[in-house]
């Protein structure tokens, strides 16, 4: 608890110093802009403060933010890091108490001994499902990866089902795509889908198009319906497709 309120009072010192320079500042700039011109000199000041102030919590902001998003794309370099800094600690703390002999075998020996653990144990694979596209595992799970197990299922996923989740994903991702999209640029929202027109199949497609080709629209879009695509979507030879 002590040391606890040490690094808090430690914190609002260094608050009350940068603020403490902040006012300088902004007095000084504050008096030199307001001195011949329309501004008021207080009101010139109390601009360049709250500026000042807002800039650099937009800064922390941005470091917090980033921070966040290092731990979590890149756990292991965190964990790495953390290692380093804890044993680097407490082998200054254990010097002070003892010798550096003593501070070097409790200390650096075990974070070298933990850095090649976490080197031979630990490794990283691509994870598509998840925010960061990559998972940690362990060396084990790492073989079964090579070995062409799906991790989260524990199997391996015989070549049509992984061909055709891999266009199903892809599909789905493409609406979520869109739906974005049409939200950022016109602010609107789409009810993306899949449709299929009953008078049209693969062997009269090309047809179809020529005949309508100087029509304003290839397809009546009133006479499309929503289908469910995987029921048509098919593998063969290595090559996904669709029936209809």
């Amino acid at each position: 608890m002590k040391k606890v309120l040490k690094i808090l009072k430690i914190l609002f010192i260094i608050f009350i110093i940068i603020e403490l320079h902040i006012a300088v500042v902004s007095v000084l700039v504050g008096v030199i802009s307001g001195i011949g011109s329309e501004f008021n000199i207080f009101g010139a000041i109390l601009f360049c403060f709250f500026v000042a102030n807002g800039f650099i919590c937009e800064i922390l902001s941005q470091i917090i933010v980033l921070f966040y998003k290092g731990l979590i794309l890149y756990p292991l370099t965190y964990f790495k890091v953390f290692i380093i800094i804890f044993f680097t600690i407490l082998f200054f703390k254990l010097r002070k108490k003892f010798n550096n002999k003593i501070a070097f075998k409790y200390s650096i020996i075990p974070m070298i001994i933990m850095f090649i653990l976490d080197i031979y144990f630990l490794r990283v694979v691509p994870d598509y499902s998840s925010k960061t596209h990559e998972k940690t595992v362990t060396l084990i799970g790492y073989k079964k990866y090579q070995q062409g197990y799906c991790l989260e299922e524990d199997r391996i996923l015989p070549k049509d089902e992984l061909y055709k989740r891999v266009v199903i994903d892809h599909f789905i991702k493409q609406q979520e795509y869109k739906k974005i999209y049409m939200k950022i640029h016109y602010n609107e929202t789409c009810e993306c889908g899949y449709y299929i027109h009953k008078d049209i199949n693969l062997d009269n497609y090309k047809d179809y198009l020529r005949k309508n080709a100087y029509s304003k629209e290839y397809v009546n879009y009133k006479e499309l319906e929503p289908v469910d695509y995987t029921k048509y979507l098919v593998v063969k030879n290595n090559i996904a497709g669709f029936t209809k």
